[in-house]
């Protein structure tokens, strides 16, 4: 499987990462779910597996709703000195 985020390098970043139990977002400027399997749920949102969600501003918890589940998740921040009003 390929998960790939495409960013302009010079202005922001983003991690690809994995979870396997409920987390909370770190409050970047937005990011984006893919789920592997389980059943997961991101505000009203219930995520399946291969379904994803995308979401803006602000912290969000990603809540894992069976025993086990796998889901790969990005969030996307901006580097310092820029802003998205700086952006084309």
């Amino acid at each position: 499987m390929d998960f790939n985020i495409m960013t302009r390098l010079d202005v922001c970043k983003a991690k690809v990462r994995i979870a396997e139990r409920t987390f909370t977002t770190f409050g970047s400027r937005g990011g984006v779910v893919f789920v592997i399997n389980g059943a997961w749920q991101l505000g009203d949102k219930l995520l399946t597996t291969d379904q994803g969600a995308c979401w803006f501003d602000g912290r969000h918890t990603l809540r894992l709703l069976q025993p086990q589940g796998k889901l790969l998740f990005s969030e996307i921040n901006w580097l310092a000195g820029h802003s998205p009003d700086q952006v084309q």
